[in-house]
Formats: C-alpha cells, sequence, structure tokens
C-alpha cells in the first residue's frame, strides 16, 4: 500500500522498487492523497506497464487517511506499507513473508536503512533491535522492540489487522505510533529479522515531519499520540514493557526533539512540553533507574517540577557534554558529578541523577585477531563497562570462551595493550577509557570438537559485567571468518554466530599439497583420509567444467595427485571458478599452515588463500596481496606478493591528493615491495605532510589493466592499526582493500578527553598570563593561508615587523609564509598562543570553547560579501544550525573590529551577526593586489599552475557550497559542480583551461576533480592570484563574484538551481537575477554559447556591471590593508 502526495520525484523509483520485488504474486495500490503536481501521470503510466499497479486518486485527507484508504482497498492476504519516497531492498517482501509463513506469526518486522543524499546507513538502534533473526515471539519477550514504531519495515497478515482493528489515524502527525503499538500488545507473536527490508529516505527539503519539530501543531501531535500510547500500555499492564518506553522512546528520543531549543521557543511552546512531560510522567517513574542519560532525565524532570531557567541550563549542560558526563561510584552507585548542577534553583533528585543498571553496559570492540598455530587465538579489543572513568578505577578483564550451554571451555586474562585506544573513537571528555584496551592470548586445544562464543567478564569499581566480545565498531577492524593454521588435517575457523565470535572446530576432509601448473595441465597434491577423491573446477554455476579423479601416491600415506587436463589456458580465460573436492560429499579444499595469501602458478593463472582458508582459482597477476606494511623513514612501506612485471602507476589517491611511489621492487618469484612517501609538493612549493583524508593503494599493468591489490590474511586480522604518533591509521575496505588515513598531525591529541585537558591545562593559564606581542591568523578553520587575514599579514609584516605572526593551520599540509610560525589547531602550542597573544585575526570563527582573554584584540574579517542570507537573517532556519548562530553570537562579543568591504555589508553584518561594537568599512583586503599588482599575481598563478607557455584562456570555475549537500551528516559537504567537464573540454578545450575551485567548506570532505582542459585549484593558496589569472569567472551564489568584478573582466553565473536556492535552501538578500552583473545560465550548453559570444554579452550587461561595481567595489583601491591595520593595529 503506497500513499503519495506530490511525490513525482520519488513515486517512480519507489514503484520500480516494489515490481522488481523476487516475490511477484503482488497487489500495489497506490493512493493519489489529492497531488497537485505530476505524481498521477507518473503513477498512471506505471499502471499501464505493470497490471499489478492500482491507482487510485481522493481529495487530500493526510497520510494515515491515505493508509486507511487504501488498506480498505487492498485484496492481499498480507499487508505492507511503503511510503512513497522509499524504497524497499529486491527480497524485502519474500524474507517477511516467508517469515511470517513458517512461523505462523502475526507479523515480521525487518531491519531499515536511512538514506541520506544517497549513502545508505543504518541507525544504532535499528542494528541493536534487529541484530539477529528473533521469531516467534511477544512483546514481552522483546520489550525492546516497543522502539521500532514504524508502520513501513513491517508485513502483517490481513486477518490479523481484521482482528485487532487495526486503522491509522487521521489529521495528525506520528500516525505509525498507535497502529504499531496496538499490534505489539496485540499480536499472539511476532518475527524480528536481521534483513533490511526497508530504505527510509531522509529528506533535505524540510519536507520530512521530523524537520519541523520547531512548530507548535508538531509537538502538540507528538502530545496527543504518546499520551494515547502511555493509557494503552497502563492499560496492558505491563509495567516494565511501560518503563522501557519511557526510557528509550520518550527519554531517549522524543525529548530531545523539543527541548534542544528550548531557550529560543515561544512560552505556548513551553507550556506544552511542560504539560505533556507532566501527563506522561507519574511521581514514580522519577525513581526508575532507567538507561536513558541521567542528564536527559533531570531535564525532563525539571520541566515536571522546577523552572524554566534551569532547563535551559540543563540543556546548555547537555549540549557542552554530548559524549557524556563525569562520574563517581558511591557505594556501589554510578551518579553524575558535575558541579554546574548545583546551580539548578530546584535541587535534582539523587534518584534522577543515578545511572541505572542498563546504563553501565559493557562496552566492547573487537579489534585485531590472528592466529599463533593451530590453537592459539589471539585477540587485540577494548572492554569496559559505560559510565566509569577507568583513570579512578583498576578494571579486570577476563576473556571466557563458552559452549552452548553456558560452560566455560577456555579462558584467559586480558593484558592492557597501549596500542588499541578506545579513546581515539569515543567522544567524551571527562571519563578515560583507554586503559580498557587489551591483548589475550587464548589456548583453544580443548575444545576439540565442541564450538564455543567468545565472552568477556569484566569488573569495575565492584561492578561485575558479563557480554559477548562486539563486533568491530571501525571499518578495517578483525574482519572475519578467518581459520587458523591446520595441523593434522584439523583447524579452528571464527565466525560471527547470531552476533557471537564463535570458534568452531574442523576436521578438514581434503587439503592441499601443492600445485602447480604443467604445459596446460593443473596439478594438485591432496592430502585426505578419503580414498575416493574427485576434484571439480565449475565455472559460471556449471556451464564449464574441469574434472580429475584423484589417485594415490605410491609410498606416501593419504597423499593423492589430481590432474585437470588442459585446464590451465581455460582457468585463465574466466574469472568465476570454483574447485572443490568429493569425498563423500561435496567440499572446499583447506590449505596448509605456511601456504601463501596468493600465489600465481603461470600467466593469467593462480590460486589463493580464502578467508576461511581454503583454496581458490584466480587470475594470476590481477591482484597483489599485501602481507606485511610499516612506517619507515617517512614513508609508508608495504610487501607482499602476486606481483608481475610490467606494473605501473602506483600510486595512494586522495580526495584531494595523489602520491606516486617512490620506488617499486618485483622480484622473480612474485614478491614485491613498494614504498610511498608521506608528503607531497603543490604548486611548486615545499615538501609537506600529506592533508587528512583517506589515500586508497591503486595501480595498473602496462596497457591500464587495473589491479586489485587487498590485504593478506595476516595483516587484515590486525586492522586497524594506529602508529605510534597517533595521526596515521592503517585501514582497509570492505573488499579488504589498503587504504591509508591520515589524521590532523597534533601531537596525538585527538580525543575529546585530551582536548578538554588541554583546554584546561593550557588554554586557560595561557588566557590569564601575560600577553605575547604576537597575532594569531586563521583562515577558514585554518584550511588553508588566504583570504584577508592573509593579506593583512602581507602589510602587517612591513609596517610592524616588531610583531610575531602565527598561522593557525588545520595540519602541517599547510603551507605558511616564510618568517611565520605555523601551530596545528588543536595542538598544545596552539591552545597556549591562543590564549597568550595580543592579537587575534581570523574570517571565520574559533571552536566554541573560545573566550577572550582580558587584553587581547579580536579582528573578524569575514571572507565575502553576501549575496545568500547569512546568520540570523536566515529566516527559515532549516539548515541553519542552532549550535553554529549561538556560537556565532558568543563569537561576535569578542570581535574589537569587524571587517567590512562596503556600505552594503555595512548595513547586514552588524544585525546578521548580532555584533554591537565598531565597523570597519574599509574594502577587502585581499583585494589590493587585484589593484596594486594584478599582473605579477597573474603571471605567478600561471607560473605555479604550469601554464606559462598555454595560449588558451584561463576560466576560473568557482561555485559554492549547499547547506543541503551532505554525506551523512551537516558538516561534511560535498561539492556540487553544474558544469559538465568533458562535454566543455569537447567544445571550448582548445581555447579554455578550466580552473576549478571549490568552496572551502567542500575541502575536506567534497572530492576533485579532472579532467583533459582542467586543473583543481581548490587548495591554492590566494584566490586573489587565481582573480587575477582568469579571463572570466564562471559561478553561482558564491561571494567570489564580489571580490572579481575588481578585475573588470566578464562573469557568468551557472546556476540551474537557482529557484530552489533562492526560495528554499538560503534565499538572497536582492533580486539577484535583475541585478547581476553576468548571463544566469541553466546548462553548459548555454555556457558554451555565451563565451563564443563573450563580447556581445559583455556589450549586454555592461550598465548592470558598471551600477554593481559602483554598488559593491567603491572601496576597492588597493589600499584596504593600510585602513585596517591603522583602524585597528
Amino acid at each position: 500500500m503506497v500513499p503519495a502526495y506530490n511525490a513525482e520525484a520519488f513515486v517512480r523509483a519507489c514503484l520500480h522498487s516494489i515490481l522488481n520485488q523476487t516475490e511477484r504474486s503482488l497487489e500495489i495500490v497506490v493512493v493519489d492523497d489529492g497531488s497537485s503536481d505530476s505524481t498521477g501521470s507518473v503513477v498512471r503510466a506505471v499502471e499501464e506497464s505493470d497490471k499489478r499497479v492500482r491507482y487510485v486518486r481522493q481529495r487530500n485527507g493526510g497520510l494515515g487517511n491515505a493508509r486507511n484508504r487504501g488498506l480498505a482497498l487492498a485484496r492481499g492476504k498480507h499487508v505492507m506499507f511503503v511510503d512513497s519516497d522509499d524504497t524497499i531492498p529486491r527480497n524485502a517482501v519474500e524474507s517477511l513473508l516467508s517469515s511470517v509463513r513458517a512461523t505462523g506469526s502475526d507479523f515480521a518486522c525487518g531491519a531499515m536503512q536511512r538514506v541520506e543524499n544517497g549513502k545508505k546507513l543504518t541507525a544504532a538502534w535499528v542494528a541493536e533491535l534487529h541484530a539477529v533473526d528473533d521469531l516467534g515471539v511477544t512483546i514481552a519477550d522483546r520489550p525492546d522492540m516497543i522502539l521500532d514504531v514504524f508502520a513501513t519495515n513491517k508485513l502483517y497478515t490481513r486477518e490479523f489487522l481484521s482482528r485487532i482493528n487495526f486503522s491509522f489515524p487521521e489529521g495528525i502527525y506520528y500516525e505509525d505510533q498507535v497502529p504499531s503499538v496496538n499490534a505489539y500488545l496485540n499480536a499472539r507473536r511476532f518475527d524480528v529479522l536481521s534483513t533490511s527490508v526497508y530504505n527510509w529516505t531522509i529528506r533535505t527539503d524540510g519536507g520530512s515531519i521530523t524537520q519541523t519539530t520547531a512548530e507548535l501543531r508538531n509537538l502538540k501531535d507528538r502530545e496527543s499520540v504518546t499520551c494515547a500510547v502511555n493509557e494503552m500500555l497502563k492499560a496492558h499492564g505491563n509495567p516494565a514493557l511501560r518503563r522501557e518506553w519511557l526510557d528509550r522512546r520518550i527519554l531517549g528520543n522524543d525529548l530531545a526533539l523539543y527541548v534542544k531549543d528550548v531557550d529560543w521557543v515561544e512560552d505556548e511552546y513551553y507550556a506544552v512540553i511542560v504539560r505533556w512531560l507532566t501527563a506522561i510522567f507519574d511521581e514514580r517513574d522519577w525513581s526508575f533507574h532507567y538507561r536513558t542519560s541521567p542528564i536527559k532525565r533531570a531535564i525532563a524532570w525539571t520541566c515536571v517540577h522546577g523552572d524554566r531557567e534551569d532547563v535551559e541550563l540543563l540543556r546548555e549542560f547537555e549540549r557542552k557534554n554530548g559524549g557524556g558526563v563525569a562520574t563517581s561510584v558511591e557505594s556501589g552507585t554510578v551518579v553524575v558529578r558535575a558541579p554546574e548542577l548545583r546551580q539548578v534553583g530546584r535541587p535534582i533528585p539523587a534518584d534522577v541523577l543515578t545511572f541505572g543498571e542498563a546504563a553501565l553496559r559493557l562496552t566492547s570492540s573487537l579489534r585485531g585477531v590472528s592466529w599463533e598455530g593451530t590453537d592459539l587465538l589471539v585477540l587485540r579489543a577494548w572492554a569496559f563497562i559505560a559510565n566509569i572513568d577507568l583513570a579512578e578505577h583498576e578494571t579486570r578483564i577476563e576473556i571466557l570462551v563458552k559452549d552452548p550451554g553456558g560452560v566455560v571451555l577456555a579462558s584467559a586474562e586480558g593484558r592492557h595493550d597501549a596500542g588499541v585506544r578506545p579513546m581515539q573513537h569515543i567522544r567524551n571528555r571527562w571519563l578515560d577509557y583507554d586503559p580498557a584496551g587489551f591483548v589475550a592470548r587464548l589456548d583453544l586445544s580443548g575444545l576439540r570438537a565442541a564450538m564455543g562464543g567468545v565472552w568477556l567478564r569484566v569488573t569495575t569499581a565492584g561492578i561485575v559485567r558479563e557480554a559477548p566480545l562486539e563486533r568491530p565498531r571501525a571499518n578495517g577492524a578483525a574482519k572475519l571468518p578467518l581459520a587458523s593454521p591446520p595441523e593434522s588435517l584439523r583447524r579452528n575457523r571464527l565466525e560471527w554466530v547470531d552476533g557471537t565470535l564463535t570458534v568452531l572446530p574442523e576436521v578438514i576432509g581434503v587439503m592441499l599439497e601443492d600445485v602447480r601448473v604443467v604445459d596446460d595441465d593443473v596439478e594438485l597434491t591432496l592430502c585426505s583420509e578419503h580414498e575416493d577423491i574427485t576434484v571439480v573446477a565449475i565455472h559460471d554455476g556449471n556451464r564449464r567444467r574441469h574434472t580429475a579423479k584423484a589417485s594415490a601416491v605410491v609410498g606416501r600415506e593419504n597423499l593423492h595427485r589430481a590432474v585437470l587436463r588442459g585446464a590451465a589456458s581455460d582457468l585463465a580465460a574466466h574469472r568465476t571458478w570454483r574447485l572443490r573436492a568429493k569425498a563423500g560429499k561435496y567440499q572446499a579444499i583447506a590449505v596448509p599452515a605456511g601456504f601463501p595469501d596468493r600465489r600465481v602458478l603461470a600467466p593469467g593463472v593462480g590460486v589463493r588463500r580464502t578467508d576461511r582458508g581454503n583454496v581458490a582459482i584466480t587470475r594470476g597477476g590481477a591482484t597483489l596481496v599485501v602481507t606485511e606494511h610499516r612506517f619507515d623513514d617517512g614513508e609508508w612501506a608495504l610487501r607482499g606478493e602476486g606481483a608481475v612485471e610490467g606494473l605501473s602507476n602506483v600510486r595512494l589517491t586522495g580526495s584531494r591528493v595523489d602520491v606516486s611511489a617512490s620506488s617499486v621492487r618485483i622480484d622473480p618469484g612474485g614478491s614485491f615491495e613498494m614504498r610511498f612517501p608521506l608528503s607531497f609538493r603543490e604548486w611548486s612549493g615545499s615538501e609537506r605532510r600529506l592533508p587528512p583524508g583517506l589515500y586508497e593503494l591503486v595501480c595498473e599493468y602496462a596497457g591500464g589493466q587495473p589491479v586489485c591489490t587487498v590485504w593478506g590474511n595476516a595483516c587484515w586480522g590486525s586492522l586497524p592499526a594506529l602508529n605510534q604518533g597517533g595521526d596515521l591509521w592503517v585501514r582497509s575496505t570492505r573488499e579488504r582493500r589498503p587504504v591509508l588515513e591520515v589524521l590532523a598531525d597534533t601531537g596525538g591529541v585527538n580525543s575529546a578527553l585530551s582536548q578538554r585537558t588541554l583546554q584546561e591545562t593550557v588554554y586557560e593559564p595561557a588566557r590569564h598570563a601575560a600577553r605575547e606581542e604576537a597575532v594569531l591568523f586563521e583562515s577558514f578553520h585554518g584550511r588553508n593561508v588566504t583570504c584577508n587575514p592573509h593579506a593583512i599579514w602581507q602589510r602587517l609584516r612591513v609596517v610592524r615587523p616588531d610583531i610575531t605572526s602565527y598561522w593557525s593551520v588545520n595540519d602541517s599540509s599547510v603551507e605558511v609564509p616564510e618568517g611565520t610560525v605555523p601551530l596545528v589547531r588543536l595542538s598544545a602550542e596552539w591552545y597556549r598562543v591562543l590564549g597568550s597573544a595580543r592579537y587575534l585575526v581570523n574570517n571565520s570563527n574559533f571552536p566554541a570553547f573560545f573566550e577572550q582573554a582580558d587584553e587581547q584584540k579580536y579582528l573578524q574579517t569575514w571572507h565575502g560579501t553576501p549575496l545568500k542570507l547569512i546568520g540570523h537573517d536566515i529566516k527559515r532556519v532549516l539548515f541553519s544550525y542552532r549550535n553554529y548562530l549561538e556560537m556565532m553570537d558568543r563569537e561576535a562579543r569578542s570581535w574589537d573590529g569587524l571587517i567590512s568591504p562596503n556600505r552594503f555589508c555595512s548595513g547586514i553584518f552588524p544585525r546578521a551577526f548580532a555584533y554591537e561594537g565598531s565597523v570597519l568599512e574599509s574594502g577587502y583586503p585581499r583585494n589590493d593586489v587585484l589593484v596594486n599588482d594584478p599582473g605579477g599575481a597573474a603571471a605567478k598563478a600561471r607560473r605555479l599552475l604550469g601554464l606559462v607557455d598555454d595560449p588558451r584562456k584561463l576560466l576560473l570555475y568557482a561555485p559554492t557550497w549547499r547547506d543541503d549537500k551532505y554525506d551523512g551528516k551537516p558538516g561534511r559537504y560535498q561539492s556540487v559542480y553544474h558544469l559538465d567537464f568533458e562535454k566543455f573540454a569537447a567544445e571550448l578545450g582548445d581555447e579554455y583551461v578550466v580552473l576549478v575551485r571549490g568552496h572551502s567548506n567542500t575541502l575536506l570532505h567534497g572530492t576533485g576533480v579532472s579532467g583533459e582542459n582542467v586543473v583543481d585549484v581548490s587548495r591554492y593558496g590566494e584566490v586573489a592570484e587565481l582573480y587575477a589569472a582568469a579571463d572570466v569567472l564562471v559561478t553561482d551564489f558564491s561571494s567570489v563574484m564580489f571580490d572579481y568584478t575588481v578585475t573588470r573582466r566578464p562573469v557568468m553565473f551557472l546556476a540551474p538551481d537557482i529557484d530552489d536556492y533562492r526560495d528554499r535552501v538560503r534565499g538572497f538578500y536582492f533580486d539577484f537575477e535583475a541585478e547581476a552583473p553576468g548571463p544566469i545560465l541553466r546548462s553548459t550548453e548555454e555556457l558554451v554559447d555565451a563565451l563564443r559570444s563573450l563580447d556581445g554579452v559583455a556589450a549586454e550587461f555592461s550598465a548592470r556591471y558598471e551600477a554593481w561595481t559602483e554598488r559593491f567595489n567603491a572601496l576597492e583601491d588597493g589600499k584596504a590593508s593600510d585602513r585596517v591595520i591603522d583602524g585597528f593595529f
């Protein structure tokens, strides 16, 4: 059943995902809830092509009404609901349907994935609830399922829905919750599946209900629905189930949605919050120690019992301590330790501030696994009891291997491993969990035939917790399965079985002793106690097949030889061969101890060791196996096997920077060593450290044949691995490909705990010490050295040489001018200078903890004349995040001067930034060079870009970022390029070189571009030099348009999304379409046409251009830096 309203952009994909199900016997009822767009025509077109679709149109009645209408029309014996902007995986219906048919349950509920900007993510609560299949259960068995109140990831029997009078409330938000709870309470049994059955699209256009929580109607509907559920749960008579719902749903989820902006909301809104929580919670409910954070409970309790100012104080405390709070253990009870809470007017009861048993859960993560022989298992992991500070309490970790009945088969004591550092992955600023890293060696020789699960028992401060060792919490960590080296046709294998790491002892039926190619034959020597063995190589589901009967080797017990005649060339020609042995039954062929991960037998033919310890056929020479890695002399050295001559273009490729191997050595037997420098040169500058980011190893053979490089088993089980300096992670992709992650080189103080410690021990003392006669410059959060701060420094070094100049940089890959001192952000020395320098110059903002010191002067230069609304001028707070505005408000109170490039900005900046101080209306210092030395700046840019002798014109393409285009979460903004580079090169590649300048907000997470006539200049130091060199600018809504017109050269605007950006995403300060100094274009084709008639376009927009420069560039006379220095320094 698919309800649809104005879903023209989504509904086709939705319906196709349903029609493509492996279960074909379907009826799809689409109820068009009065759409005003082309939803109806889209659905009718699909209906014409597939008669399983039924289209029904009605007057708009809301989602609940549409679902009820569809339910009444449905004729099937089972019902599933799918929203029109979502999709379902191909096997979703089959998985759910086969489950309820097999178990006789009333409904089945599967896992779901969030789809945000095309990226699929599984929420933590979904992964927890759906970790394993749990069939034929009741809500008493699984009270935690009360958290999953979505209607769309479930398949119901029609008989069950009729029996419980299932229907959706109408005219209200959150219509899923009451019927879902009704289903849980009345089901005789239901199935919980680990399979993902639903793709939930997270809208970024403001159309999502959860994006309207600031609206009073949304809150009132939440109040109505949850109060109804509360009464249902009370009537059901299971207090534990209701407490689970209060804990996980109300306190753990719903509350945060409405109190997050409690100091901004209207009085009526706040009164509804109080009324809602008062109705939900009985007084005795506050005495229970829930799983949810005590701070969330304290906020809810204070809403009911205290005043609004105290709620605001608690919410601010929670915002600052989102990763966790300081705790103490008192008589075996763990409580919040926070002096700030003493400021709350009405004392919060001790029960509310006490961590419940469920909050003191055993948290663990497998980080590395390896075998030392057949029976000695080596585990590297961390394990701790949450919310207890290991800096204050010793911890003991025991590793237990238990059989299914709970009998301990093997055990070992965990020994602290300083190389396992959980604080690298944990945001808690107060509690130290690094002592929880351990290594353990388990002797499994006593298991023999019994399978055993790996459990942990952790004792801290007298509190004991026992639970299975959990899966890795980071990509590349301890991938499984992994088999031990065999001994006497026996081995152990590791698997995740129902979420538990399990040791599976195995008796090997057939093991490979040797394999070689002789002429065109593949000869295998096998070890087996079976006498009758047949070896089979199968391609593409048995379409091609080679078979050989094994014969005993005379004089060698249990040794056999099989020859696949004429198979070598055939194996080399196809990729998908499977090798099996029939010895009583078909089975994999195990490899012996010491067998290489990959071995080339002949050109095009090889074998490899699988993760399960078996042999597989592979195309020789197309895959390299890395068996060893190390950091050595400023390089990353990798060794392995499987290479042949002709390897080329070996490099580490990142989002912005590629690094070629400094050396590649290949030995005759196929072993290799490749070394990669951990530094690079850019724009003919000095050698610098690699920028932070992920770098994947890629290479190819002559002729461009790509080479797959993978981790060998020995390495793979020990990943990820952190270097001693704490700034380089060696990782793996899901396909086992080597990846190097470069972190900012802060000196190993990246964790939240380390940062808080530096703020207290370095920054605060520096703020109260004597001022250093120095200036700390920062540009775009340290991502580069450019913009107004750089221009001010260039002039300041001449007129005030007595001042020491520091540059705040994101990492050591950012080049700073000679004679200045680079400081990596968040390092100890950076904190010292931030606190002690007399002058601060920034074009954005310092981190949220920043607090101006006495006698410290702070100049805010900002970074552009705004076309798009900024700060408090953004009327619809859809993508402008509350924390950012609060931080900017705090920043503005510290500014001693704010640069304005023109009178237009002087009227906007104070209001937008809530700033009441001095405004220096000076012009922009960064544009001085465009007046004083444009020729020199242009020549420098062409020289550094290697374009001195290139006769082509330079087109600078510099689009802005999009608030709603991000990877996974806001802040990870992606590059948005509307220019088709290939098409442009085909049309105008002989005339133009395209310089692509990505926005600073996309520098860390966006992707670079390359092409025949494209140069990515996103990391180029000074943008004004690019302005000077460019013959034409193409942008969209970026402030570069205001700077570039100082050059008096043509500007064009490639902005196909202008309507959406203007009306929904951000909004403009003036009528851009009426005043733009160049044409607004919708496509690459239009841009090409405009460039071909450039003189005519310039003439057409000459009047606008003159008005534009008079309005925005009147102060750009080459003396802005002097005015700023005179006015501030």
